[in-house]
């Protein structure tokens, strides 16, 4: 079974993400995977991001070159950074998000 897909666009997010991803740990469903669109950050999202995924495979990091905001972002990284991905479920979790453990 694939794993569950949650998509993160985030824009200095740095004081909640770790929050975000404690939330996903936190989960009876151990079969996710997370992937972070950081939108040019200028506090230290990416950085948090990238530690997060250097330490758990389940975790990808990308960070535009260009502003695109939410939707865009979404959009675009589907049509090209995992156009070649074939996911069964994808859900939008924002990067100032938790998700409740039960």
């Amino acid at each position: 079974m694939k794993p569950l897909t949650f998509l993160t666009p985030t824009f200095n997010a740095s004081y909640q993400l770790r929050e975000c991803y404690d939330s996903l740990q936190e989960q009876n469903n151990q079969n996710w995977q997370w992937i972070v669109l950081n939108d040019m950050s200028t506090d230290d999202t990416g950085d948090i991001a990238d530690e997060i995924s250097n330490n758990d495979p389940r975790v990808k990091v990308y960070h535009h070159k260009d502003k695109k905001y939410a939707l865009k972002g979404i959009y675009d990284s589907l049509n090209t950074d995992f156009a070649e991905e074939n996911f069964d479920v994808i859900a939008i979790l924002d990067g100032d998000d938790a998700l409740c453990n039960e």
